[in-house]
């Protein structure tokens, strides 16, 4: 298992990908900036620590992946002069904040982390907020790339510990999110409202979610996946012009569907049987018009 990089990057200059996933790497390179056309990089190892100065001096870096990085525990705000980064994954590692740079990225990705993602999106005076125990000039809310503000596109919150969401209580963050995953966040009791622009919301495994009363707004929304939202009891989908797919299996306490009978352009409708039996009262004119339900 590697353990150490190799000192040697003159023929390497030229590497646009590079992956040291599960390996026991305590450090990375000093000279990491000799990599000059890298573009997407990928690093697993449980003993490293921090991250070298010259990581941030990679100026084509456009994807960072963080997977298994247990040990690290701060990715500081340095991270705002890779100024093409679109994409951070973050997969089981160990800090708890993120930098502030991440509103300037298109894609945010954070799987078992212990991340205070419900401080992040949650009651945030975006203003005043700094994501990093030292002290810095940017704050959550206003871009450090001024032609690039609020970019994120896709955000990916699994396996956490959030309880509850309301996003757009920093919509500032959020003018352009199209896709919102928070599958697996199986402590999850509520939705507040929710970006206008969302074209697919995924909760599947939200076993504890009860209320979905944040669909009202979301005109552009194709894709809804509840699948294994076991205590979601109703599903009021009047609002959702766009919808295309509906899944809804092992949702075993839904007994009410409003709307699905109006929504034009709904192509794919899944439900578990247990679901359709106990709602069959109020899907009966959606099954009179429609053949398009799976059980």
């Amino acid at each position: 298992m590697l353990k150490e990089m190799p000192k040697r990057t003159e023929v390497q200059k030229s590497l646009k990908h590079l992956n040291v996933v599960h390996t026991e790497l305590r450090k990375l390179p000093d000279n990491l900036e000799q990599l000059e056309d890298l573009e997407e990089l990928h690093i697993g190892s449980s003993g490293l620590r921090e991250m070298p100065s010259s990581l941030y001096n990679l100026s084509r870096l456009t994807d960072l992946t963080l997977i298994g990085c247990t040990n690290l525990l701060l990715i500081g705000n340095s991270i705002e002069k890779l100024v093409h980064l679109e994409s951070f994954r973050i997969y089981k590692c160990g800090m708890r904040t993120l930098p502030v740079a991440w509103v300037n990225m298109k894609i945010l990705d954070v799987q078992d982390c212990p991340l205070d993602m419900e401080q992040l999106l949650t009651g945030v005076d975006p203003g005043n907020m700094s994501l990093d125990s030292s002290e810095v000039e940017g704050s959550i809310g206003q871009s450090t790339h001024p032609n690039r503000p609020g970019c994120l596109t896709d955000l990916i919150i699994r396996h956490s510990r959030i309880l509850e969401i309301d996003i757009l209580q920093a919509e500032s963050l959020f003018p352009k999110l199209e896709i919102l995953d928070l599958s697996d966040n199986r402590l999850l009791t509520e939705i507040g409202r929710l970006p206008a622009n969302l074209t697919s919301l995924k909760l599947t495994n939200c076993s504890k979610l009860t209320r979905l009363a944040c669909l009202s707004n979301l005109a552009r929304l194709k894709v809804l996946d509840i699948n294994g939202c076991g205590e979601l009891e109703t599903l009021n989908v009047e609002g959702l012009k766009s919808i295309q797919d509906i899944k809804a299996n092992r949702c075993w306490q839904l007994r009410s569907f409003q709307g699905l009978d109006i929504l034009e352009q709904l192509s794919c409708f899944q439900i578990s049987f247990r679901a359709w039996w106990m709602s069959l009262s109020s899907l009966r004119s959606y099954l009179v018009s429609r053949t398009l339900f799976s059980l």
